[in-house]
């Protein structure tokens, strides 16, 4: 009899176009264009012929590893047969491929990068060791089939077949007398990737299109591609561009220019510090603002982004500029852990398992890059994750339908006025700030501009002195060099130098004071009559040796200067 009803489980399944792998497959391709594209647009002109090396690295690379993805997705044959006796299939890890559902105690579906699979367990067996120590990492009583290429329904419909199999395959064995069997059961009674796409389905139900998300991450960008260019760098946004911009800074925030910890959240530090944010945003946002809803969700990325760079006035924000998006992503991301925890029993354990291991990684990684380097605004961090937390306690989620209609616009108020009053509460009790980073960015600029110059001028006399000794140029030629182009050029930069205003605990003070002297006293022996050496009867522009001594020093606390800057960003 149970042969009879088991005969209906005879099946193939086939690599699907849509299936997760696929997906998979084809974004490698289009980031790799998009990769080249963005290197095309940001590289000079003179600069494209030198863009083959990358480019043809990268396809190599992408190729490789798309010859590896293409063997798991074979469209013209069945990946996995399944038949009255046995399952089989070439993805199956290791050397064996086909397992009898006699030899099957249990199976367990799990997901790793988004791909699942489904890992059984062997009867005891003699020869076969339940150990996966091996140099290959294979467990041979633990045989792992990838199903990441079959399409979401092929998947749900495989793990139903397995569960009637095992369950059919466990009663037969119980029926028999074997122990081992009967005292195992199937590890999933229900499906959990049906489970889970049934989740999705609902999310996808209270809102089709995420747009809040997608509208933030597509303004970051745009302000990031204007700043760009503006100016701003991919490796690194220059401190005075996002202070105009509107970075946030204690001074300015604490005389009434409290616009700045909103215009902070969507400033950037550089390519990089933009790309992980976003990427941050793009995972966890769509989710956090499906569950919610889309002004309960954008009540949390503000929220958390202001009070997070509220937070800031006291640390990072009292000496530095202060942008970045991470206090709002983290935030966002903390809400999504408060949600999954308030209703865990609700949600399929494969999306909690994965969903939480994500978001611990992520929000560990962000913390431990904040303390290990300086020029990180853990505060904003903090801020951003306690507000995220504790709007993400108050404001209702969508998982419970009935209790969110009759709570959300209640809570929306609640939620919004505490925001602004403990937004209003930080600035207002935030420490007095004494350091004008307006003043100190512009003090540093001519500061570097005025060493540049100098280190400049100098670096050319070099090369005119060389030349003059060595004989290739006149006494009267370097003279008039010195007279009609030097000599300008030191003058100008000692202006500039003398509208430099530091403090007397400044440690560059000593730097500024003997550059300006050593300057002048330069720029003094330059306006000297020419020189004649004693004992060569050769006249000389001037008293090279001496002069060279000064150049030398000079040329030394010029480099020193240019070494010195303020590189102020946030993760």
């Amino acid at each position: 009899m149970h042969r009879t009803q088991s005969a209906t489980t005879n099946k193939q399944f086939y690599a699907s176009p849509k299936s997760p792998l696929a997906k998979y497959r084809n974004s490698l391709w289009w980031w790799l264009v998009a990769s080249w594209v963005f290197l095309i647009v940001i590289s000079k002109k003179h600069e494209y012929g030198s863009l083959w090396l990358p480019i043809v690295f990268t396809y190599v690379v992408v190729a490789i590893f798309d010859s590896f993805l293409k063997r798991r997705l074979p469209y013209d044959q069945p990946i996995i047969t399944l038949d009255d006796d046995d399952i089989e299939s070439l993805l199956f890890a290791g050397a064996i491929k086909r397992h009898s559902w006699g030899e099957l105690v249990e199976a367990n579906v799990s997901k790793f990068k988004n791909m699942p699979f489904i890992q059984f367990r062997l009867q005891a067996l003699v020869g076969v060791i339940d150990d996966s120590m091996t140099w290959t990492g294979i467990n041979p009583a633990r045989p792992v089939l990838p199903i990441s290429s079959l399409s979401a329904e092929d998947q749900i419909e495989l793990l139903e077949i397995i569960n009637q199999r095992l369950g059919f395959a466990q009663s037969t064995s119980k029926s028999t007398g074997n122990s081992s069997a009967s005292q195992s059961a199937n590890n999933f009674a229900t499906n959990p990737l049906a489970e889970e796409k049934a989740f999705h389905d609902q999310l996808e139900a209270y809102a089709p299109i995420a747009w809040i998300t997608w509208l933030l991450i597509g303004v970051n960008v745009l302000v990031w591609i204007a700043m760009w260019h503006t100016g701003a760098k991919i490796e690194q946004t220059p401190p005075e561009q996002l202070l105009s911009w509107g970075g946030n800074t204690a001074f300015d925030v604490q005389r009434g220019e409290w616009w700045r910890m909103a215009t902070a959240m969507f400033l950037h530090g550089s390519l990089i510090h933009l790309g992980i944010n976003m990427a941050g945003l793009y995972v966890v946002g769509g989710v956090v603002e499906r569950i919610y809803g889309h002004l309960p969700f954008t009540l949390i990325y503000l929220g958390s982004g202001l009070i997070g760079n509220g937070l800031s006035l006291y640390f990072g924000a009292q000496y530095a500029v202060s942008a970045g998006a991470s206090g709002a992503v983290l935030g966002v991301t903390i809400a999504l852990m408060v949600g999954m925890y308030q209703h865990r029993e609700r949600l399929p354990k494969i999306f909690s398992k994965r969903r939480l291991s994500g978001i611990v990684l992520f929000v560990f990684y962000a913390l431990l890059y904040g303390f290990i380097n300086r020029g990180i605004d853990n505060a904003a961090h903090i801020g951003g994750m306690l507000t995220g937390c504790l709007l993400g306690l108050l404001l209702p989620e969508r998982l419970d339908m009935e209790s969110f209609k009759h709570r959300v616009k209640k809570h929306l108020i609640i939620g919004l006025s505490s925001t602004v009053i403990a937004t209003t509460a930080l600035v207002s009790m935030s420490p007095q700030a004494t350091l004008n980073i307006k003043s100190e960015l512009k003090n540093q600029a001519l500061l570097v501009q005025g060493a540049n110059s100098i280190f400049h001028e100098l670096v050319l006399l070099d090369l005119d002195i060389v030349t003059f000794r060595r004989g290739q140029m006149s006494a009267a030629e370097l003279n008039s060099k010195i007279k009609n182009t030097y000599l300008s050029g030191l003058k100008q930069a000692i202006q500039q130098l003398s509208e430099v205003r530091l403090a007397e605990s400044d440690q560059r003070l000593q730097m500024l004071q003997e550059m300006k002297l050593s300057t002048a006293l330069l720029v003094s022996i330059f306006e000297l009559a020419p020189f004649q050496k004693p004992g060569s009867g050769k006249t000389q522009p001037t008293d090279l040796e001496r002069a060279t001594l000064i150049k030398d020093k000079l040329k030394a606390i010029t480099a020193r200067i240019l070494h010195e800057g303020h590189k102020v960003r946030r993760l």
